[in-house]
């Protein structure tokens, strides 16, 4: 379809994946050393675009699951934690999905202060 929006995920080694299946986001996750991130976005539009609806999970030096959505406007980025590798995975397995289950499952910080003047 033309008008079917793909879905892009990029880890910290560069490897990139487009409209990734179920296991293929859980395994992204999975194989997360600490320090490392994967960023789903949503591609076939302009970068600019794509920067605004993206959600992303990094492995924390401490050891936690930092995981975060952009939904539009800078003001609209959230945060939340977990130290559960299996949430962590499910949250970007249900973004890369279009599934909203994320948002009741985690309790979410915004941050978008830090992103706007």
């Amino acid at each position: 379809m033309a008008d079917e929006v793909a879905v892009v995920v990029r880890d910290s080694l560069g490897r990139v994946s487009r409209n990734p299946e179920q296991s293929t986001v859980r395994a992204v996750v999975e194989n997360l050393s600490s320090g490392q991130h994967a960023v789903a976005s949503l591609g076939g539009h302009s970068e600019l675009e794509s920067s605004l609806l993206y959600a992303q999970v990094w492995l924390r030096p401490e050891g936690f699951y930092q995981l975060e959505y952009r939904d539009g406007a800078p003001s609209r980025h959230w945060r939340s934690f977990t130290v559960s590798i299996d949430k962590a995975a499910g949250f970007l397995v249900d973004w890369c999905m279009h599934e909203p289950r994320y948002v009741q499952e985690f309790q979410w910080e915004n941050n978008g202060h830090w992103f706007v003047d």
